[in-house]
């Protein structure tokens, strides 16, 4: 599917491959947020509110089924197995799919609705946000992107991702083993871009979660925080 307009063909790409271990294996991209809403489908829904032509779920073969399933009254989502390990397996197989753009987010996390600016002007670009947990994300230090190092000095982490065609094609001739070494390569190689993200919830754990069900406003107004699901995941952030 190509735009109607002069537009670049932009793809939206969400690594949903994941084998959750930490959630005993229940994907967590599922979770609801609302009653109409999953972390997955709320994800689908920003990067098409960015101008994505098409989103692609990066998926394994046990959960391509409950993926569709939940994402079956949604247009212009498409699905790709995931070839090899870990996140860079997820960023290099959507490279199989030609664009001209590429947006990536994480489907576990809950952001604003609209993660990324009108245009990207740069060849790649990081939209980022300030942390105190520099352990459980990639944060700049210097000039380049350190992977989940424990620190007490906080950090801007990265949270979404956008680069070009350019940038897609030099990782497809390069030899990396991961994610990270891959941004970095590209910081290094091609003018970049950044901007901030208001906030940034990741769904790393069980209390994770909880902590963002009871705190966070931008849901409070669509989730009854009185519900059985609240209570419980209350009682479990509590210990």
């Amino acid at each position: 599917m190509r735009p109607t307009s002069d537009r670049p063909m932009r793809l939206g790409i969400l690594p949903a491959a994941g084998k959750a271990d930490r959630w005993g294996g229940y994907p967590k991209e599922l979770l609801p947020i609302s009653n109409t809403h999953t972390f997955l489908s709320r994800s689908v829904e920003s990067l098409l509110q960015c101008g994505c032509d098409l989103v692609m779920v990066v998926t394994n073969p046990a959960k391509i089924h409950l993926h569709a399933y939940h994402l079956r009254d949604w247009d212009r989502v498409l699905f790709s197995i995931q070839q090899g390990d870990e996140m860079w397996a997820a960023m290099t197989t959507a490279l199989d799919t030609p664009a001209d753009e590429y947006y990536f987010m994480m489907p576990d996390t809950f952001l604003p609705d609209r993660p990324f600016p009108p245009t990207v002007e740069r060849d790649f670009g990081l939209g980022v946000f300030l942390t105190d947990q520099p352990e459980r994300f990639g944060v700049f230090r210097g000039n380049e992107i350190v992977n989940k190092q424990p620190s007490s000095t906080p950090g801007l982490a990265w949270g979404v991702l956008a680069w070009k065609k350019l940038v897609a094609d030099y990782w497809r001739t390069n030899a990396y083993s991961d994610y990270t070494s891959a941004i970095n390569g590209a910081i290094r190689e091609y003018s970049f871009s950044q901007w901030h993200l208001d906030y940034y919830y990741d769904m790393g754990s069980m209390d994770h979660y909880a902590e963002f069900l009871l705190n966070r406003h931008e849901v409070s107004n669509v989730l009854d925080l009185d519900s059985p699901l609240v209570e419980v995941l209350g009682r479990a952030s509590r210990g």
